[in-house]
């Protein structure tokens, strides 16, 4: 059961009541991690929101995108992808949601400018 509250930055909170949740319930796995840490050390104003990104998404159950944007309001479907500002669009989180599999593949982390070339869409993927 999921219960929702507010951010201190206003967006919504997601809160796992893991009561009267059976055991079999899945969550979202992040894959991987290993890309938010390299991606800190170049740029490391964006930890503290990557890795809250992070621990959201890592607790989410999301089915679809419109589950992704009541807490993620400006998340955006992009082709394949699902595209996440970080640190008020200063920085751009290319994902890729697999919902019925409760996976989330970290593809890109961009700053703007580098979101801006548009050379994340030669991926296969895209």
């Amino acid at each position: 059961m999921r219960e929702k509250g507010k951010r201190e930055d206003g967006r919504q909170k997601l809160v796992l009541n893991w009561r009267g949740i059976g055991h079999h319930a899945r969550v979202m796995h992040v894959i991987s991690r290993k890309r938010l840490r390299e991606f800190c050390k170049a740029h490391a104003d964006s930890c503290e929101a990557l890795y809250d990104w992070y621990d959201t998404a890592n607790q989410a159950n999301w089915q679809n995108l419109i589950e992704v944007q009541q807490i993620y309001p400006k998340a955006e479907a992009v082709n394949n992808f699902t595209v996440f500002n970080i640190k008020g669009n200063r920085y751009r989180l290319i994902t890729d949601i697999q919902y019925l599999k409760q996976l989330i593949y970290v593809k890109y982390i961009l700053t703007h400018a580098e979101y801006d070339k548009e050379q994340w869409k030669n991926d296969p993927y895209y």
